[in-house]
């Protein structure tokens, strides 16, 4: 089985912001501090309750975007899992 891709938490925030979410808002959403949202602006991951809360509040404020991200996240991670079967198949699994 392949790795899970990981989302792209950058582009996640950023769109937030543009919204007028800051990186307070956003911590506050998670009972977390900013500073930890400004880690997984710069690459780490979110818990996944916590990743629950930032794309809810990506829903909300900027749905057409929210729609957008979901749909490309999907495809990246059905490409991932057809790589994956592909490679199965060339070893011989």
């Amino acid at each position: 089985m392949t790795a899970k891709r990981p989302r792209d938490w950058f582009y996640v925030i950023r769109t937030l912001m543009r919204y007028g979410i800051s990186l307070r808002d956003i911590g506050k959403a998670c009972s977390r501090d900013h500073t930890t949202v400004e880690g997984w602006q710069n690459g780490s991951e979110p818990k996944e309750s916590d990743a629950r809360v930032v794309l809810g509040l990506m829903a909300r404020h900027a749905p057409v975007e929210y729609i957008q991200h979901q749909r490309q996240y999907e495809l990246e991670l059905v490409d991932a899992m057809r790589a994956g079967l592909q490679a199965q198949i060339s070893e011989g699994a």
